[in-house]
């Protein structure tokens, strides 16, 4: 098993992926379900339901350093939407569920918060309350509630089926391109476009857009062998 500190982590999610692929099987949460009985959450889940939520958040034009808020008390999904929120390269704003709908109006104002995750149809009513003084707030997600007619409010499921739709696998017979996109490019980003050697890196405008598509997508990158590619 890999030390994390050998990893180097740089944020929250770093550290978050370290966990999910060391120990996928392993207990990440406990939480009571709503008849009072306790679920055990596997980090396999926590990172395939964090990856989801970032990636419907991208889908939804949330982009990094963007502020989206969470109103609601603690529990799974709280602390899912906040994985989420940092997965996508933003920064989480906190609400208090006795927050009044002119306090919560505040707040999200201040933050300029894109997107907002509330509990449920009661917290969501105070969004509608104060709705047309919130230019920046574009979506409001309910954990457990209903969706508005117009799309502005939507569930949490509907968040992140539109994050699994964002999945995509490229295939490439050129080993140079895979590991250039997936292990290459973070030191080259990090050199100022420029490899291990402090050369430039060839190409770099077509690195660059490569790198800002997939970070649209949840990417899954295969190598096969020139000729597979016939039988795909």
């Amino acid at each position: 098993m890999t030390a994390m500190k050998d990893r180097n982590p740089r944020s929250v999610p770093d550290i978050l992926h370290f966990r999910v692929e060391e120990t996928p099987d392993g207990d990440a949460f406990y939480y009571p379900d709503a008849n009072e009985s306790w679920q055990t959450v596997k980090w396999g889940q926590v990172g395939k339901r964090a990856r989801d939520i970032a990636m419907g958040l991208h889908a939804l034009g949330v982009e990094i350093e963007d502020r989206c808020s969470i109103l609601g008390i603690t529990s799974m999904d709280w602390v899912m939407a906040d994985l989420g929120v940092l997965c996508a390269g933003g920064a989480t704003t906190t609400i208090y569920p006795s927050n009044t709908p002119e306090e919560c109006r505040y707040i999200l104002a201040d933050s300029k918060s894109k997107v907002v995750f509330v509990d449920d149809d009661k917290q969501a009513a105070k969004m509608l309350k104060v709705r047309d003084q919130l230019p920046n707030l574009e979506k409001v997600v309910v954990f457990n509630g209903t969706p508005s007619t117009d799309g502005w409010i939507i569930t949490m499921e509907d968040l992140e089926t539109l994050g699994r739709a964002t999945h995509i696998t490229v295939v490439t017979d050129s080993a140079y391109v895979k590991n250039g996109v997936t292990t290459w490019i973070h030191g080259w980003k990090r050199n100022g476009w420029r490899t291990a050697g402090r050369k430039p890196v060839k190409n770099a405008d077509l690195w660059q857009r490569l790198d800002e598509a997939q970070a649209r997508h949840d990417v899954t990158w295969k190598w096969v062998k020139g000729l597979s590619l016939i039988h795909i």
